[in-house]
């Protein structure tokens, strides 16, 4: 079985090998596909990662200007699944973000059994959730008073690409997941891609920005698939991750509750956020296990 990783990067390249390795050491015959910010220079010469010496590893030419909450990441994770499919044969392909690194092995095992994995949030659960939780509450507010967007509705809701999306499938209700962890199938993500660049691009007019990628592929999923696995990754969305946790997580003790999700740790291969330095003692920690 073959798995691609989508990587999105905009930092070091002794950061983004770091975690290559990483990503390389615990998915056997691994191909992880790079997307460059457009943003981001070392050097003036993003090629400087060919330098690097890395084995099943490519670089997409395209590059986008990406940056958090924007919903390029769409564009971004499509454009590297489209590039893998011209350039490789694969069975799963998997996103990730340039802050998060596996823990233990055994992720592809988990995949095979399971069409896709997807947290599959209904937008109503996840709304109610971001009213009641006191600091992502706070910063969904001050983002939208500053916008000239409904103040009552979602922002996801209030998207019309979304909306032509989900009226051509007959999809009527918006799911959301967080997209670390998140892995599909081949001939499953191709469906997606095609029904999701149907009706959308960056360069809309109507397009504004948020994190669309934790809505369109939830959401067209729901179409697509019969068979859903929870996410992989898992994600602290307040602070940095913990020794104790990866611990956890490894030995599969004791389950986490972050208010939308349950984490079972023994189907936790993954977690995030890692700062991204490789002084960092968690970074060092986790970078210990493949020497």
């Amino acid at each position: 079985m073959k798995v691609v990783v989508s990587l999105p990067i905009h930092t070091s390249p002794e950061v983004v090998l770091n975690q290559i390795k990483n990503i390389q050491y615990f998915i056997p015959n691994v191909t992880v596909i790079i997307h460059v910010s457009k943003f981001f220079e070392w050097n003036g010469s993003p090629e400087k990662l060919h330098s690097l010496e890395m084995d099943n590893v490519l670089i997409n030419p395209e590059r986008f200007p990406t940056k958090w909450g924007s919903g390029i990441h769409v564009d971004v994770h499509n454009s590297n699944f489209k590039y893998a499919v011209q350039n490789l044969e694969f069975d799963y392909f998997a996103m990730h973000s340039s802050n998060d690194l596996f823990i233990k092995p055994g992720v592809k095992n988990y995949m095979c059994n399971y069409e896709a994995g997807s947290a599959q949030w209904p937008l109503s659960l996840l709304i109610d959730w971001v009213k009641k939780d006191q600091y992502w509450g706070n910063k969904l507010k001050h983002k939208l008073q500053n916008s000239n967007l409904d103040l009552i509705k979602h922002l996801s809701e209030q998207d019309m690409n979304l909306s032509r999306i989900m009226k051509h499938l007959g999809i009527t209700e918006i799911k959301g997941s967080q997209i670390e962890g998140t892995f599909y199938r081949k001939e499953i993500f191709k469906e997606i891609v095609k029904e999701i660049e149907r009706f959308y691009s960056y360069t809309n007019e109507d397009s504004f920005p948020y994190s669309k990628e934790e809505f369109y592929y939830s959401t067209v999923a729901s179409k697509f698939v019969k068979n859903f696995a929870p996410v992989y990754t898992f994600f602290n969305w307040r602070s940095p991750i913990t020794i104790e946790l990866i611990d956890n997580a490894i030995a599969c003790n004791n389950q986490y509750n972050m208010g939308l999700d349950t984490y079972d740790l023994t189907n936790i291969f993954n977690v995030k956020r890692i700062e991204r330095d490789l002084n960092d003692p968690v970074r060092k920690y986790i970078t210990d296990f493949i020497k």
